[in-house]
């Protein structure tokens, strides 16, 4: 029970930076949770240009976007949070998935 708390805490870690990080991003660009400029962050994300985020995609961005902690992040960390924001579980994050997950963050920030 105790590991499993601290693999929560962990992953709460890991969408908060994730998070953070975006929404940092937007007010740096002096922005108000724009939904152009996250829809911007959301292509540069997407290699691949199909307009969804498949889960290599996401690591990679995650991997970037977390360079600066110690504690690298694990693939099996990565694969959780994805599919935390996989809503509909059709193993690919789109623009809308990406944004409400955002929002929330937004609102709880608040």
């Amino acid at each position: 029970m105790h590991s499993r708390l601290i693999e929560q805490d962990s992953m709460k870690a890991i969408r908060v930076s994730f998070a953070k990080r975006i929404i940092d991003s937007l007010d740096l660009m002096g922005v108000d949770l724009d939904l152009n400029d996250i829809h911007d962050i959301f292509n540069n994300i997407d290699a691949n240009g199909d307009k969804g985020l498949c889960e290599e995609e996401f690591y990679n961005f995650l991997l970037e976007v977390n360079s600066s902690r110690e504690e690298a992040l694990s693939e099996e960390d990565a694969s959780t949070l994805f599919k935390a924001i996989d809503i509909n579980g059709d193993d690919e994050i789109s623009f809308v998935e990406l944004f409400q997950f955002l929002l929330m963050k937004v609102i709880h920030r608040k």
